[in-house]
């Protein structure tokens, strides 16, 4: 029976889904890059789901047990499913990312790096220090730095994490399916993997996009934000890169695709859940994610009234 296994189109969904897939025979890999709005098809064989969850409900995995066994991994907030549900939130632990629990799974020894590179591209180096400090010493050469803004900026495996990220957003669906089918084919060479043409060019076109769009950033109270419109979904790499200039801010980075906005929000003050229900009451909005970085999506007829809410927040 073939497996179906959704996972989350960024660096650690393409990670975990690398890690988790290596072995398995009959698998269909199907990315997910709307992780806010996403609802799986219903499809015949087993069903895993890595890196995405927070908008599923019960009725959704029954609709898919219908076809086949159910697993989600996964880290973000959520209730509980109807299912085997992996994910550290629901028994008050750390929330390890995806890549990290699926390494922790099924991954070899070998495999270590792209769990750490998951872990990097979702923010967690205080969620894992110890697992971080074998990967270190193991890879020398791709991990020197301790805090996470100079890990994700600075260090090799944090340039693998932004190189993913750029890919997808360039290429889309193939282009996460190119990372997870790079990173099984160079387990063992994590340099060949950084080396890739088609993931450096995407990163230099993402990084120039990038720069441009750091031009207009405002600022307010202990408030940075930013609107724009591009052909390129860069808000997420806006928003890392404008935290990692503004440590002390609340960020919000806003693109304009279509008739709604897409956001990127970071925060060391304030858990942007409750941040993102509190501007969205009333309005056509919804999003999540993690306390400190979550997304949204706002129509664009109520995202004045958002901007206005998100700037008096306390």
């Amino acid at each position: 029976m073939i497996t179906n296994l959704f996972f989350h189109g960024d660096a650690d969904g393409c990670c975990a889904a690398a890690i988790a897939s290596l072995d398995m025979e009959d698998v269909k890999l199907i990315p997910v890059l709307d992780a806010a709005n996403f609802k799986p098809k219903i499809r015949t064989g087993d069903t895993i789901i890595l890196d995405l969850g927070s908008q599923l409900t019960p009725a959704d995995i029954r609709e898919l047990q219908k076809k086949g066994n159910v697993l989600v991994i996964d880290h973000h907030v959520s209730k509980r499913l109807p299912c085997p549900h992996i994910n550290p939130r629901l028994s008050g632990d750390k929330p390890l990312p995806a890549a990290f629990l699926a390494y922790k799974m099924v991954g070899k020894k070998s495999m270590a790096w792209i769990g750490a590179v998951g872990l990097i591209g979702d923010w967690g180096v205080k969620l894992a220090p110890t697992f971080l400090k074998k990967v270190r010493s193991r890879w020398p050469s791709l991990l020197k730095h301790v805090t996470q803004e100079e890990i994700y900026f600075e260090d090799k495996i944090g340039t693998m994490a932004r190189a993913i990220d750029a890919t997808v957003s360039v290429h889309g669906e193939k282009g996460a399916l190119y990372v997870v089918k790079r990173l099984q084919k160079n387990i063992d060479s994590p340099s060949r993997f950084l080396d890739d043409k088609k993931l450096l060019s995407s990163l230099k076109r993402i990084e120039k996009e990038v720069a441009k769009v750091l031009k207009k950033v405002e600022h307010h109270r202990d408030k940075s934000y930013v609107e724009f419109s591009s052909k390129l979904p860069v808000k997420s790499a806006v928003a890392q890169k404008l935290k990692a200039e503004h440590k002390y801010k609340t960020i919000m980075v806003s693109q304009k695709r279509g008739r709604r906005y897409r956001l990127s929000l970071r925060s060391d003050k304030y858990d942007l859940n409750g941040l993102i229900s509190h501007c969205g009451r009333g309005l056509d909005a919804y999003g999540g994610g993690h306390d400190k970085a979550a997304g949204a999506s706002v129509a664009a007829s109520d995202y004045k009234t958002f901007k206005e809410r998100f700037l008096k927040y306390e």
